[in-house]
């Protein structure tokens, strides 16, 4: 999967070292969930859960001028997608609706 856009209008470069650690999505509740982990050594998790349905995928990542990039052995998680730090420290993954996640370690 590839979700791309642009905006030209910030072009605040974030710092690699700021994405690491987890990040939950805003909107996760009981029966939904959505958390990146990006560990130190540019590995990193995707958990996902939708009611009874769930799904977790490792992947190794990279970032440039705000582009983050995962890759999976087999591509079951690839993504390139530009991101963010917003101004409350939340990540936002910008594709077609700006995802918002809380750093939760």
């Amino acid at each position: 999967m590839i979700l791309s856009c642009s905006n030209d209008d910030d072009e605040t470069q974030v710092a690699e070292n700021e994405l690491i650690g987890i990040w939950l999505r805003i909107d996760s509740n009981d029966t939904f969930e959505e958390r990146y982990t990006f560990n130190s050594n540019q590995t990193g998790n995707n958990y996902f859960l939708d009611g009874s349905f769930t799904n977790s995928s490792d992947f190794n990542w990279t970032t440039e001028n705000n582009i983050l990039t995962t890759t999976t052995d087999d591509d079951s998680f690839d993504i390139t997608v530009p991101y963010q730090i917003n101004s409350d420290g939340q990540l936002v993954l910008a594709n077609d609706s700006d995802l918002t996640y809380n750093k939760i370690e």
